[in-house]
């Protein structure tokens, strides 16, 4: 058994797509009739719409979640491309780039709703899409699943600020944890099992446990005890998944360890008194390894190998 742990601290480049920017490729889906420009605008049948109530990522554009920066504008660009065949759109009047402005729909679906539900988009320039954008907002769908500047503030120069702080354990074989969590971000899960939380997520993929999230260097502070709960999830040499409870404690932050509890698993599992330093946990005979995540540690995760069943576990504070 073998628990890797990869810290990624990326710092953002600040002069993404500066002054200058060409206009984006549009990327066709029916040739002659649907192609999608980006997140918020659309030709059809050789008309240019701007969706109206609505304001997507600018396709050059990035977010942060889990402390991980990517590129969130492209991804509202694919996510319309993949509803967008077949679309018409109905308007009158125009914007002062001759675009006119309307509604888009395919299959029967508002597609200006359908973007700014799934967290795509924002609703601007009214309330017409207000409820679908507190939606989104609440479920943490799309760009608000972290941190992330407004089209509108991106257009008027406003960059998206602050390093990246993702951090990496896998136990039991090989993930690209970077490229995973772009692909949940991107809504693209492939084969990964898992709880996805706000500033952390951990699951199985490809026969491995892996742990991720957004980890400041820093340990939990104050007086008393914390605990922190959540799930736990592990498959065995067969291929079988089973879940179960986690529990993590910190009986006083004045003079920090922590215990790791995992229950409802074919074998109950605890590590004790696992000793904390800047914020991670490895138990000594190197079976588990755990961090907090969040700006103010209100979660954490980690992995483990024991007994036959490699997992992975995460909670909440």
């Amino acid at each position: 058994m073998r628990i890797i742990v990869a810290l990624l601290c990326l710092i953002v480049l600040a002069g993404c797509s500066g002054s200058g920017a060409t206009q984006p490729a549009a990327i066709p889906i029916t040739p002659t009739e649907v192609r999608v420009v980006d997140g918020d605008t659309v030709d059809v049948a050789g008309a240019r719409y701007r969706l109206a109530g609505i304001d997507a990522p600018e396709s050059y554009q990035t977010c942060r979640a889990w402390g991980l920066t990517w590129r969130c504008g492209d991804a509202a660009t694919a996510a319309l491309e993949s509803r967008a065949r077949g679309a018409t759109c109905t308007g009158t009047s125009t914007d002062v780039y001759g675009r006119t402005i309307g509604v888009c729909s395919a299959g029967g679906e508002d597609l200006n709703a359908w973007m700014v539900a799934n967290g795509w988009a924002v609703a601007a320039y009214g309330n017409d899409y207000a409820a679908e954008d507190a939606r989104a907002r609440n479920a943490r769908r799309g760009i608000h699943r972290g941190e992330f500047v407004t089209p509108a503030e991106r257009r008027q120069g406003t960059r998206l600020e602050g390093e990246d702080t993702f951090s990496v354990a896998i136990a039991g074989g090989h993930v690209d944890a970077e490229q995973l969590a772009t692909d949940l971000l991107w809504n693209r899960p492939g084969d990964f099992d898992g709880v996805l939380l706000d500033h952390s997520a951990f699951g199985l993929s490809d026969g491995a446990a892996v742990s991720f999230g957004d980890w400041r260097i820093t340990e939990p502070v104050g007086s008393g005890r914390v605990v922190w709960t959540g799930e736990a999830i592990a498959v065995d040499a067969l291929g079988n998944v089973s879940r179960g409870t986690s529990m993590v404690d910190i009986d006083d932050l004045a003079a920090p360890d922590v215990d790791v509890v995992l229950s409802g698993l074919p074998q109950a599992m605890a590590w004790m008194d696992v000793p904390l330093d800047l914020g991670l946990f490895d138990a000594v005979d190197g079976s588990m390894w755990g961090g907090f995540f969040g700006p103010q540690q209100e979660e954490v995760g980690g992995v483990f190998e024991r007994a036959g069943l490699v997992g992975a576990f995460g909670g909440r504070q």
